[in-house]
């Protein structure tokens, strides 16, 4: 590390324009006002996943670099919504108030469909055009491959969401890249990068979301517990939960249908689509455009 060499028990005076330098480039960092980006999502949703990695593209384009980044600061948040309500869940019960009962679908308790069986009955006939359309927006992002029709598991996605929750809460806590005049803080948080973790060995590898053992695994990876034990301990248990119930409720309040479902500042403005290059930066720009000086 650099110090200041002392003259005469004074800092070498050279260096006071520099230091004056950074102290004003960190109160302008810190003097930007933060712009609230929340993604409504589920793990299983296919074009949520291809809606996260066109977003990641944006973000680190010149477009966002030059024209937003400088404007506000940005802070990304993953929220939660359950796309198919009927699925039973591997490991756990799944809460009578956010899913159907296991009577009334088409499946068995903690018996989730494969996802050849999933996919096959949902899209028939249709699937090879669907993969042929999202696989080439997947090939044009660098994306691995999507699996439809493997004998993984499409189950509830109850547990995974209480993770995704669970990191938030820690990065909010360590708060370690606050402040940050780029857009990696936003991008290499706990939550978003197990996000797009979940989605890859869904859509790819074919992992049960709704297998609290894949889970506790994960979560030990990424630190959110010191143990698979104590990670399994607390899928089990219900922490969280209330929390995740609050989170749909306000999903559905703010009229969210389909997904992904693009937040910005609780509200100020939305956006229902995969999104694009385009669409992410006019609503960017609108977003700005009271602290563009």
């Amino acid at each position: 590390m650099t110090r200041c060499r002392l003259r005469d028990g004074h800092a070498d005076e050279t260096l006071a324009p520099l230091r004056a330098t950074i102290d004003d480039q960190k109160i302008d960092t810190m003097s930007k006002p933060e712009l609230l980006l929340q993604v409504v999502t589920d793990v299983i949703c296919p074009w949520c996943f291809v809606g996260s990695r066109r977003l990641k593209a944006f973000l680190e384009s010149d477009d966002y670099k030059k024209q937003i980044a400088p404007h506000v600061q940005l802070l990304l948040k993953i929220e939660p919504y359950i796309l198919d309500p009927r699925l039973p869940a591997t490991s756990f019960d799944t809460p009578d108030k956010f899913y159907d009962a296991i009577e009334r679908t088409a499946y068995e308790k903690n018996a989730p469909p494969t996802k050849k069986f999933y996919y096959s009955s949902k899209f028939g006939s249709n699937l090879d055009a669907f993969d042929a359309k999202i696989s080439t927006a997947g090939e044009e992002l660098g994306m691995p491959r999507f699996d439809w029709t493997s004998e993984g598991k499409v189950g509830a996605t109850w547990n995974a969401h209480r993770l995704v929750l669970k990191a938030s809460q820690l990065d909010e806590q360590s708060q370690g890249k606050a402040g940050e005049d780029d857009v990696t803080a936003a991008l290499q948080s706990s939550q978003v990068r197990l996000m797009d973790r979940l989605y890859q060995d869904f859509h790819s590898k074919s992992k049960d979301m709704s297998d609290n053992k894949y889970l506790a695994g994960i979560a030990k990876e990424f630190d959110l517990f010191d143990s698979e034990d104590a990670a399994q301990k607390w899928l089990e248990s219900d922490d969280l939960e209330y929390e995740l119930g609050h989170k749909l409720q306000q999903a559905d309040m703010n009229g969210v249908q389909s997904i992904p479902f693009y937040i910005v500042n609780d509200g100020a403005d939305h956006m229902s689509e995969t999104g694009s290059h385009d669409s992410f930066l006019k609503m960017m720009q609108m977003a700005v455009a009271p602290y563009v000086r």
